[in-house]
């Protein structure tokens, strides 16, 4: 076990699929209330080396937001592949999407409230946190985003 920034760090070799499937599992209840999908595109040989409680963050926290921002009838995708010496993952939604002030927002450290038009709150600390569990990880994170069109999070780690 490594020890980063005060935070326990146990890296393991983990299913992309079946950490994914778990993470999905517990936000179940959320979707199916709401009528959005969410789907899985990732193939069961795909594997990568991280700490298993930092990945269910990383993975849960972007979906979490996904579905409080996207409207009945909305979609969300969980995508991976791999890519150079790692492997790439990306969460994209049909939901409301965000401004670029927002965007930005989101890789400073800026926690004020921001509204969103379906009357949503976020303060962006479960994001930063991700951020911070990605970069202990050797990872990198970006988002995309158009207002009304929805949001993409992707975010690459070294492979197994």
């Amino acid at each position: 076990m490594i020890e980063t920034d005060s935070i326990p760090y146990n890296r393991e070799l983990l299913s992309i699929l079946s950490e994914c499937q778990r993470s999905i599992s517990v936000l179940q209840t959320t979707l199916e209330p709401k009528g959005v999908t969410l789907s899985c595109e990732i193939e069961p040989e795909l594997y990568v080396r991280a700490d298993r409680e930092m990945f269910d963050a990383v993975v849960r926290n972007p979906v979490s937001n996904a579905v409080k921002f996207t409207p009945a009838g909305g979609t969300i995708i969980l995508k991976a592949r791999r890519e150079h010496s790692g492997i790439r993952m990306s969460i994209q939604d049909t939901g409301i999407g965000m401004s670029e002030q927002s965007r930005r927002k989101l890789f400073s450290d800026d926690l004020s409230v921001s509204f969103a038009p379906n009357g949503e709150t976020d303060n962006a600390r479960g994001f930063q946190l991700v951020r911070k569990f990605v970069k202990i990880q050797e990872g990198r994170i970006e988002v995309c985003s158009t207002l009304g069109c929805g949001t993409i999070v992707s975010f690459s780690l070294p492979s197994g």
